[in-house]
């Protein structure tokens, strides 16, 4: 009767060394996996994110826009109105107000425009 429960412990204490190993290699590779993705979210950074929304959408075609900041031109498109946005690219242009360089244009600098308001 001692010799099974002698087996019974030290089989309960080998099972339970079983599962602590098998939990911490779980662990670890929990823990290698969130590295790995916190060094790819950290190489990109908000303006490679805007630069692909710009491209995605074609924004760069857009007269006027290529010396723009990205985020300048991204808050400009989304703040005009729906009507605008919906006119193809190539009718379409940003105005920066007069003595500001386009490079250094703050949002509330910038609008967009239809270009054939001219005609």
């Amino acid at each position: 009767m001692t010799s099974i429960i002698i087996a019974a412990i030290a089989a309960f204490v080998i099972v339970g060394v079983v599962l602590g190993r098998q939990t911490a290699q779980r662990k670890k590779e929990a823990i290698a996996s969130l590295k790995e993705e916190k060094e790819l979210i950290s190489s990109v950074s908000i303006i490679d994110i805007a630069n692909e929304e710009i491209d995605e959408l074609g924004l760069r075609n857009i007269a006027g826009g290529t010396d723009l900041a990205p985020d300048v031109i991204l808050r400009v498109w989304k703040d005009a109105p729906p009507d605008l946005r919906e006119l193809p690219h190539t009718e379409l242009r940003f105005v920066t107000e007069e003595d500001i360089e386009p490079a250094d244009a703050p949002v509330d600098k910038v609008h967009l425009e239809s270009s054939n308001l001219d005609s």
